[in-house]
């Protein structure tokens, strides 16, 4: 699927710029820390006949296992499966590890295979809302995605940004289905209506 993903024209893409702490990992899930980390690399790397899994951190390969929230997962993938979409990842994780880190450890939930790219720093420790629209600026022709974070970006990505308070919930799956399926437009719609109102209001 990776391939497939990676061989489109900006055009025909449909992107998820991820984050993971806020989104699929709840601030307060801390459930790895009741369990055997080193025999968890082991385990994984033997289930998926994976040795990179011994070269990663502990506490990362556990916090997917363990502190992933299954139902934010659950609906990631579903969005993805849904609207033959993809993973530009942008979480913080892309700063301390690789593509194939990344990849090995997503493939836990089976998400790797969607997971086509990190969103590249514009300098050391950037930060996400000066690094992404560098990445659309190379990709103008990328038009159909969506910014998902617990950060509030909206006003870097009007219309195309989705607010997770702790994770990706029901509300947020339906706004980012709708944006990868349909655009913006309705968002440009509500944005003229708040704005004729002088309402501050954060599409």
């Amino acid at each position: 699927a990776t391939d497939k993903l990676k061989d489109r024209p900006d055009e025909e893409r449909k992107v998820i710029f991820l984050d993971i702490d806020g989104v699929l990992q709840p601030t307060t899930a801390q459930e790895r820390f009741n369990h055997d980390m080193d025999a968890l690399k082991v385990e994984l790397a033997e289930k998926y006949q994976d040795e990179h899994f011994l070269e990663l951190d502990k506490y990362d390969v556990a916090a997917v296992y363990y502190d992933w929230d299954k139902t934010a997962v659950s609906r990631l993938y579903d969005l993805l499966w849904h609207c033959d979409a993809e993973i530009v990842l942008s979480s913080d994780w892309r700063q301390t590890k690789t593509l194939e880190d990344m990849r090995t450890l997503m493939k836990i939930h089976h998400l790797d295979e969607y997971l086509t790219e990190l969103v590249p720093e514009t300098h050391q420790w950037s930060w996400k809302y000066e690094d992404i629209p560098v990445y659309l600026s190379d990709h103008p022709k990328l038009t159909r995605y969506v910014v998902v974070d617990d950060m509030d970006m909206g006003k870097y990505f009007r219309g195309k940004f989705v607010y997770c308070d702790r994770f990706l919930g029901t509300n947020e799956y339906n706004q980012i289905y709708r944006m990868l399926k349909y655009g913006s437009w309705w968002e440009d719609t509500y944005y003229k209506m708040y704005t004729s109102h002088n309402l501050n209001v954060t599409i």
